[in-house]
């Protein structure tokens, strides 16, 4: 299982989330500030993990 550190855009908290396998992590709570991380709507990237972490998604990967 491989892991990110996740920075929260409201608080700038890190947490770690495990990255899915199979598909895009569209969305998380953030356990410091209880708000919602999920995309931007003018985003290029296709999960939080792509957008607020230093780690790309296998899902990113396989189209690039």
């Amino acid at each position: 299982m491989t892991t990110a550190n996740v920075r929260c855009p409201q608080c700038h908290a890190e947490q770690t989330v495990t990255i899915p396998e199979t598909t895009c992590l569209v969305s998380e709570l953030c356990a410091h500030c209880g708000k919602k991380i999920a995309l931007p709507q003018d985003s290029q990237n296709c999960c939080i993990i792509c957008e607020y972490s230093d780690q790309r998604c296998p899902m990113s990967q396989q189209n690039t």
